[in-house]
């Protein structure tokens, strides 16, 4: 297959992948929002981000190195996951004692002790799934990890919608479907592991062992401190001031997250081509940095405008005007989208010029600070402390990130990345402001075209733009 078509398929089921992902997370969040209590809302967030914070402890990050290293010589691969699976075993046993004893002194409700410890268990099961992941990724080949989601997700969105639609179950009964989807996922993900590579065999490779752990405890780390810094809020409001404030928050922290996955989506399909424009040229790279800053500047400040303007009728519609109180955060966490965009740009690639410590560095002070802003903002305004911290935190991530890529590699011209999108986004905000009693279905796709005429007009989109699109139209058809 030639390079050029590989690349293209792989990027559209990594595409496909992430929209399932998207789409499959915001019915069944809206739903149990629309249904359920603002409270028990606020307990389900909890569990799946308390949960989530041990995911690290479960994989260590040897997903990453299973990729990396078999990407280099695949015959190793079979040895790699065997021993993944073999240290995973012991892993998943310390990750679920781990949160049994936190959870047994946590003083919750027996059904929210029950609902965590489920969770803990998928979330090993979602570890063994990343190790499979991690081989598919060596071999690029991952539409099978988008036919394992697609397998789990039809399964789960199908029968949480029922449950909650239908027969009105609660907490438990929802975290069993999604701990269900999980080992479907893992079932899939291990026969096509079998017949396309190789069985699983359980190796005890002690020597093996320690070096998979010296070799992925910096991927590990990485992906502690990112899970921090992203499910923290959710956790420490929940201990701080109750679900009711947690559900509230995640009204509009969940489609935060959920936008944010267009800079991982961009950024996954253009980091090869960055790690190997450094070693060949660095004005590509350059060139690819840039470009991307302005994709998802272009993409994050109108949606920042748009969605903080209209985020009353939003929260209505999406969730009900009981969440109304969610108005204000909604309106406070989308200001942080066009730096978060920009900022997995910025990350990726100091990753991309070997300056991996300084990532990390970066990423544990953020993690620090917001946990840090946390405790004194929460306990004073609750959600909206919560989401002043995250915004203030991720404006911190943006200003460290741009001031080390632009010592280590060139002084990256903010400015001139942002003026090309900021005059037609202001305009666009103005005609929304002055249009806001028009029905949504004609407001936004108007703003829209409103935008990108004068995205066009002032040179936001140039010919050259146009032609990188239609250079990825090419590659996509394999031309």
């Amino acid at each position: 297959m030639k390079t050029a078509t590989k690349i293209a398929k792989n990027s559209f089921f990594l595409l496909l992948t992430n929209i399932i992902e998207i789409l499959s997370t915001l019915t069944i969040t809206i739903c149990i929002a629309r249904c359920w209590k603002i409270t028990e809302f606020g307990q389900y967030s909890f569990v799946i981000a308390f949960t989530g914070l041990f995911l690290c402890i479960s994989t260590l990050g040897m997903h990453i190195l299973i990729t990396r290293e078999a990407a280099r010589d695949k015959s190793k691969v079979i040895k790699y996951a065997n021993n993944a699976f073999g240290l995973g075993i012991f892993l998943a046993v310390l990750t679920f004692l781990l949160i049994f004893l936190i959870t047994a002194l946590l003083h919750y409700s027996q059904t929210l002790k029950i609902a965590i410890l489920l969770a803990s268990l998928y979330i090993i099961v979602i570890s063994f799934s990343y190790f499979l992941r991690g081989a598919f990724y060596a071999f690029e080949r991952m539409e099978y990890e988008t036919i394992a989601l697609l397998v789990e997700k039809v399964f789960v969105v199908t029968l949480a919608l029922s449950l909650v639609l239908i027969w009105h179950k609660g907490l438990i009964d929802i975290v069993a479907v999604i701990l269900g989807g999980k080992i479907l996922n893992l079932l899939t993900s291990y026969i096509i592991y079998s017949k396309k590579i190789g069985r699983i065999k359980i190796e005890r490779d002690i020597v093996f062992w320690r070096f998979l752990l010296r070799k992925s405890l910096p991927f590990g780390l990485n992906i502690l401190l990112s899970t921090v810094y992203i499910r923290i809020g959710i956790v420490m409001l929940t201990w701080i001031k109750g679900a009711g404030a947690t559900g509230l928050y995640k009204a509009g922290f969940v489609l935060i997250t959920n936008l944010s996955l267009i800079a991982i989506i961009l950024n996954t399909s253009l980091f090869p081509l960055m790690s190997r424009s450094y070693k060949t040229s660095r004005d590509s790279l350059i060139f690819s940095i840039r470009k991307s800053l302005e994709y998802l500047f272009a993409i994050g400040f109108p949606l920042a405008i748009a969605i903080g303007l209209l985020a009353e009728r939003i929260v209505s519609l999406l969730y009900s005007t009981k969440y109304l109180e969610a108005v204000p955060v909604l309106q406070i966490l989308i200001l942080l989208i066009p730096f978060r965009l920009m900022n997995n740009t910025f990350v990726n690639s100091l990753t991309s010029i070997d300056k991996q410590q300084v990532r990390t560095t970066i990423v544990a002070i953020s993690t620090f600070l917001i946990i840090v802003l946390n405790l004194l903002l929460i306990p004073i305004k609750g959600a909206i402390g919560a989401s002043i911290a995250a915004l203030s935190t991720e404006i911190v991530l943006f200003a460290s990130a741009y001031f080390c890529l632009s010592k280590f590699l060139w002084k990256v011209p903010i400015v001139q990345i942002i003026k090309k999108s900021a005059l037609p986004g202001l305009v666009m905000g103005l005609y929304i402001f002055f249009a806001k009693p028009l029905n949504l279905v004609l407001l936004i796709p108007s703003a829209i075209v409103i935008y990108l005429i004068l995205l066009y007009l002032l040179k936001g989109i140039t010919q050259e733009d146009i032609n990188i699109f239609k250079q990825a139209i090419l590659i996509e058809k394999g031309v």
